[in-house]
């Protein structure tokens, strides 16, 4: 009896340890159960938050591009506030622009999708206002003397005398404007010929003496144009440099500054592109020889005061007037005097400058006043306004992330929209978020009649444009093919 009674208590033992231990394993099983699930909510969470971020970087380089395109024709950066910011998709951006020094801006893009953010950062300076596409340009008022011929080819076509030969309509596209009154004068002394276009300032005229050829149209301009002033690259000036004859001087590619740069007589400085030179003067002396070596590049020189070319002086260039300039940024009178014939651009917008009977020039002339000589040669080069077209965009200085987390996000489902406190419906796409400025507009409606408009560009109706003639908003001046892009409301980077 008392064997029996120790069997079934060995077994009650036996029954008890096998339940202890199915116990303890249960309990493993549901730890490493609970553990896998953390795990496996936390490897979701951290992928949303990955995509959500990375949903949140491209709204905000989205918003860069619609902030930078509209730089482009003419707004201010701005697209959107926090408070109102502009519609993506399934999120929201909004930019603030913000004027440094210069003419440089930052454009800082916050993009939100879902439970991501990111803010982006980019530093822009200000696109340069394509002064080769205003041909023979004066600020002021401008008479095209007795005997003067002007005309207009495209370089990129072949030669001038070429196109010429073949048809003499290639080479009648003349542009002649001032932001004044234009004389074109002609006596019986000689011929003066304008093939192409003269375009007097708002509310000016073309008054014509005698019986000159005009082949283009002579309507005033819808608003004034802007010379601006001389962009002269920081560069700090070395000492002088005088060239005297003998060994020519080879200026090397690069950016260079100097006190002056004088050409005695029958010298001669190769000047070898791409080049910036900088001088306070430039002198060039009779028989002296200036060379633009544009092979491998632009040559562009900046003179901050005084500008002296000697009349039997010699300034040799390619044909391509677009890859070579010659930039005077002060107020002292220049003389455009100089044996043969030059290709490139010259740009005086404080300056008076005349311009000889014995230079020719093939390219584009623009200073505050300009005076042509009796029987001045000029022809103006169209390729100018194709190459200056890259010179007039926003050049990217800098970009940077601002703000994109990494960690995982605090509440998954969680959207901008409730975030910030805004509904969808109510937001404006981002060709409509941009800043509202003042707009001046010339246009054709859209029965092709002329028609303006001054006033807050959101109360403008852009379904009744057809054609724009002029368009001006308080963030710059649109000319050119930029007034192509810019009809009918505008341009967007990121809607159309």
């Amino acid at each position: 009896m008392k064997a029996m009674n120790r069997f079934h208590q060995a077994s009650r033992t036996r029954r008890g340890g096998v339940l202890a231990l199915s116990l303890v394993a249960v309990g493993v099983v549901a730890i490493l159960s609970m553990t896998y699930l953390q795990l496996s909510a936390n490897v979701t969470r951290r992928q949303v938050g990955a995509v959500d971020t990375k949903m949140s970087f491209y709204l905000a380089e989205a918003g860069l591009a619609e902030s930078y395109s509209g730089l482009m024709v003419g707004h201010t950066g701005s697209v959107g506030t926090q408070e109102e910011p502009a519609l993506h998709g399934d999120g929201l951006f909004w930019v603030k622009a913000t004027p440094l020094d210069g003419d440089l801006i930052e454009l800082e893009s916050t993009g939100m999708a879902k439970s991501g953010k990111a803010v982006l950062s980019l530093v822009v300076r200000k696109g340069q206002t394509n002064v080769g596409a205003l041909g023979i340009f004066s600020g002021s008022d401008l008479v095209v003397p007795n005997g003067a011929h002007i005309d207009g080819y495209d370089s990129s076509e072949g030669d001038y005398e070429a196109q010429a030969a073949l048809n003499p309509e290639l080479i009648q596209n003349a542009r002649v404007g001032s932001n004044g009154n234009i004389v074109v004068n002609e006596s019986l002394r000689g011929t003066t010929e304008v093939l192409g276009d003269v375009t007097p300032g708002p509310g000016g005229s073309v008054q014509v003496i005698g019986s000159p050829t005009i082949t283009g149209t002579t309507e005033s301009s819808a608003g004034p144009v802007e010379l601006g002033s001389v962009q002269t690259p920081l560069v700090t000036l070395g000492s002088g440099v005088s060239q005297s004859a003998g060994a020519p001087l080879v200026v090397p590619a690069g950016t260079f500054g100097a006190e002056f740069l004088q050409l005695a007589a029958d010298s001669e400085v190769i000047l070898q592109g791409p080049l910036k030179l900088v001088v306070n003067d430039l002198t060039v002396g009779p028989g002296a020889e200036l060379v633009f070596d544009t092979e491998y590049g632009e040559v562009e020189v900046f003179v901050a005061d005084a500008l002296e070319l000697d009349p039997a002086s010699v300034l040799t260039t390619a044909e391509d007037a677009s890859q070579v300039t010659l930039n005077v940024a002060g107020t002292t009178p220049v003389v455009l005097d100089a044996a043969g014939s030059f290709h490139g651009l010259v740009f005086a917008p404080q300056a008076t400058v005349t311009v000889a009977a014995g230079f020719e020039l093939f390219g584009s002339v623009v200073a505050q006043t300009l005076a042509l000589a009796p029987g001045a040669q000029m022809h103006y080069d169209e390729h100018l306004v194709e190459s200056g077209a890259e010179d007039a965009l926003p050049q990217v200085v800098s970009w940077r992330i601002v703000e994109l987390p990494q960690g995982s996000p605090n509440s998954v489902g969680v959207d901008p929209f409730t975030i910030l406190g805004v509904s969808p419906a109510a937001l404006p796409l981002p060709f409509k978020a941009h800043e509202d400025q003042e707009l001046e507009i010339v246009y054709l409606n859209t029965l092709l009649l002329p028609a303006t408009y001054e006033g807050l560009e959101s109360a403008f109706d852009w379904a009744q444009v057809r054609v724009v003639v002029f368009m001006r908003r308080s963030g710059g001046l649109l000319t050119g093919d930029l007034v192509k892009v810019a009809k009918c409301g505008g341009l967007s980077g990121t809607s159309g």
